[in-house]
């Protein structure tokens, strides 16, 4: 598999540990750690970006305190990475997106980076970025329709060249086995989408069952029977509120809608991908980390609802009330399990 992102810290920790007296591995950590927070910073500016600072700020701490990217940040040299190029990899396509007749090709640099950085941690990275690719593409087409000669073809074919040559460069850099055999490539791509490796039998809901022939009820189980409850709750008044008070989100967000259902795209997209392929599942949702964070902007804009709405109603304030209440509870058992809530 693609190896730059361990190379970048074997390199980056070899080069420290001979500056600062410690151990190598705890260099590795700290680096990771240095990643995840960065995944936080652009979890905040998308957000921002987005919706509102309010709801940037809520975001990140729902995303900090969620016990499985709170446990992955430092010990993870992979998943939290992938969440990291995620992240900016969104916000660098949305950039480029409304910068589009500006400022564009500076944008367009950081998405190939973020793209590359991702293909080079893990091949299947690709999979995970077509919602935000075919986002970018509608958003392109709708704005060619509006404004006459928006997009060129030359211009196009100029930014596809750049990004492709970028991301495809970083994929390849640090993986000497393609250097030598390039059909080595096509043959990781296949096994990326099966997802192969990892081990034969787990164990859900007190059953072992072979990973080969995953449950298809795997992520709802884990959701429902694993997820912080104060999260669900958030999760579910989100969706009632969205159908009882839509125009409440219309009039304080712009492009509300569009913005919601590419949220949800991005979440269910891997999901239901994994489910019709039947890739291997396994060690809970740790190949797919890289969710939470957009989860965590989901479950944000229903808090910031439930605080912009508090004295409307007696139904608002009970579900205030509960994920006050189960939020406490779980901050006690998040308190005494650090730092082991992977």
């Amino acid at each position: 598999y693609p190896g730059l992102y361990d190379t970048f810290s074997f390199v980056i920790g070899n080069f420290l540990v001979k500056i600062f007296s410690g151990n190598v591995m705890e260099i590795k950590h700290l680096i990771n750690l240095i990643f995840s927070f960065s995944a936080l910073i652009g979890l905040f500016l998308i957000s921002k970006k987005l919706f509102n600072e309010e709801v940037a700020y809520l975001a990140v701490l729902m995303c900090l305190i969620n016990p499985f990217f709170f446990g992955h940040m430092s010990m993870n040299p992979k998943d939290n990475i992938i969440s990291f190029a995620l992240i900016w990899f969104a916000y660098s396509v949305y950039m480029y997106c409304i910068n589009f007749e500006k400022k564009r090709f500076g944008f367009l640099i950081l998405a190939s980076l973020f793209m590359g950085f991702g293909l080079g941690t893990r091949v299947s990275f690709f999979a995970i970025t077509i919602p935000i690719i075919l986002s970018a593409i509608i958003f392109l087409i709708l704005n060619n329709k509006k404004y006459q000669n928006y997009l060129d073809f030359k211009k196009i074919s100029f930014d596809f060249f750049v990004f492709a040559s970028i991301s495809f460069f970083l994929m390849i850099v640090a993986w000497p086995h393609i250097h030598n055999d390039f059909y080595l490539l096509f043959e990781t791509i296949i096994k990326s989408i099966q997802w192969t490796s990892g081990p034969n039998l787990e164990l859900m809901d007190g059953s072992i069952y072979e990973t080969t022939n995953t449950p298809k009820t795997y992520f709802a189980s884990f959701f429902l029977f694993r997820f912080p409850i104060f999260t669900l709750i958030l999760l579910f008044a989100l969706i009632f509120f969205l159908i009882k008070d839509i125009e409440f989100f219309i009039s304080n967000f712009r492009n509300f809608k569009i913005q919601i259902a590419i949220i949800f795209f991005i979440i269910l997209f891997p999901m239901i991908l994994a489910i019709i392929f039947q890739v291997k599942l396994y060690n809970g949702i740790r190949l797919f980390l890289f969710i939470i964070p957009f989860f965590s902007l989901l479950i944000s804009i229903c808090f910031y609802y439930i605080l912009k709405n508090f004295k409307k109603s007696v139904f608002i304030k009970t579900i205030f009330s509960a994920v006050i209440i189960f939020f406490l509870l779980f901050l006690q058992r998040f308190i005494y399990l650090t730092p082991y809530h992977y």
